[in-house]
């Protein structure tokens, strides 16, 4: 139970999120197709998984059996393992892509884009190398 109301809380959140850019899109002076964007980009985006996500957890709050294996299944020794594994490959396969990018963009003439993409993939690796640090003392 305690699993499915800490994600029905996350995409409460998440919908607030998404109605408060609704919000700012409606009060804000913006040109039209920046208003569109916000509109379908990020509230539709937002507002959309959110109900979804808060209808799946309140259906699964509704079930408590059902609650209770799906609490199990996620804390599972097998699928933390499983959780791990496809977190550190798909980190690995992102910075990869990136690199790309920074590489393509740099050729192609878009500093700001090449610039930007490199600060943010060194961003996600000294974040990484500070948890793997931080981890690693503490198991």
């Amino acid at each position: 139970m305690n699993h499915a109301k800490k994600t029905l809380i996350y995409f409460i959140c998440h919908t607030l999120v998404g109605l408060i850019a609704l919000m700012f899109m409606l009060l804000g002076q913006f040109p039209d197709s920046y208003r569109e964007s916000i509109t379908s980009g990020i509230a539709g985006g937002f507002i959309i998984s959110g109900l979804f996500g808060i209808i799946s957890c309140v259906k699964l709050l509704k079930d408590p059996q059902k609650a209770t294996k799906v609490e199990i299944a996620k804390n599972e020794e097998r699928a933390q393992f499983i959780r791990m594994k496809t977190n550190s490959a798909t980190y690995t396969v992102t910075i990869f892509i990136e690199s790309v990018c920074v590489i393509l963009a740099g050729l192609l003439g878009f500093k700001e884009i090449s610039i930007s993409l490199a600060c943010l993939s060194l961003a996600k690796i000294a974040i990484n190398l500070g948890f793997a640090h931080h981890f690693s003392h503490k198991y």
